[in-house]
């Protein structure tokens, strides 16, 4: 990758789809709505910033997130409460959210198997409630 701006990475499905033809069509479909979006690396936006605090005062949350899953990354367009801009793809339950067709909804993260391995859950976040809900794209069924 070196100096590659990440918004100019080629599009390709990561290999947790490889075995799935039909998922890893999808997954194409959906990076490349995410190029057409240009929003990734984009500075903060105030927008956004209202949205993720206003998120977290409703569900009593300290930390509220609005992110975009990339081939290898989940950047963060926002984040109330948490200092970090992205954290790797895999595993991240927000990956796994983009599967889904409705919102994913964890009332207890740290007791749900599905959520253990992801580093806002199992790190020092300790993230306890997590909803999650897919953005739909031209092209997603």
């Amino acid at each position: 990758m070196g100096s590659e701006n990440p918004s100019q990475r080629r599009t390709v499905a990561p290999p947790s789809l490889a075995g799935n033809f039909s998922d890893a069509v999808d997954e194409v479909a959906r990076l490349a709505a995410v190029r057409r979006y240009d929003v990734l690396d984009t500075p903060p936006d105030g927008a956004f910033e209202r949205i993720t605090a206003l998120a977290a005062r409703l569900f009593k949350a300290p930390i509220s997130v609005v992110s975009i899953v990339d081939a290898d990354r989940i950047w963060f367009k926002s984040h109330h409460g948490l200092d970090v801009a992205q954290i790797q793809r895999l595993p991240g339950l927000c990956a796994s959210a983009i599967l889904q067709k409705e919102p994913w909804v964890f009332t207890n993260a740290r007791n749900d198997p599905r959520a253990l391995a992801n580093p806002l859950v199992a790190g020092d976040f300790r993230a306890g409630l997590l909803c999650r809900r897919p953005v739909d794209h031209p092209g997603r069924a």
